[in-house]
């Protein structure tokens, strides 16, 4: 009885893996871990801005979405947000080229707003953008 629930586990993390692609970093970049490579690699962007963490996320995330992008993955309370798309707007990005938006939280009403992608002049540019935006509001 052991070994057939053993097989049966061994399946079903094969199974897990094969369908994200046979990848495990994309099976742990969706459950929350693998934005480490974008704090460590990525260039990162980053402003200031006298605005609370969570009305500063969900300016982001509209931003986002004026820019024809898509925000899939991301937490206030984690203080991120994962974003793709960008080739509408940027050319020079395939479509499955991530941005991710670092939120930290420095006082009551000061959020630090970091922009990272491993394509750095994709990650100047979206910074840009979402760093005008939220400075107008």
């Amino acid at each position: 009885m052991k070994k057939n629930k053993m097989k049966y586990i061994i399946f079903s993390i094969c199974l897990f893996f094969f369908s994200f692609g046979c990848s495990p970093y994309e099976a742990a970049r969706l459950t929350g871990i693998g934005v480490r490579p974008f704090r460590t690699k990525g260039e990162i962007y980053s402003q200031d801005f006298k605005k609370n963490i969570i009305d500063c996320y969900y300016q982001v995330e509209e931003i986002i979405e004026k820019l024809e992008a898509i925000p899939y993955r991301g937490s206030s309370n984690k203080g991120f947000l994962v974003s793709f798309g960008y080739n509408k707007i940027f050319p020079s990005a395939s479509h499955s080229t991530e941005v991710i938006i670092f939120f930290n939280w420095l006082d009551a009403n000061i959020t630090k707003v970091k922009v990272s992608s491993l394509n750095y002049t994709l990650s100047k540019f979206v910074s840009e953008k979402i760093f005008q935006e939220l400075a107008k509001n």
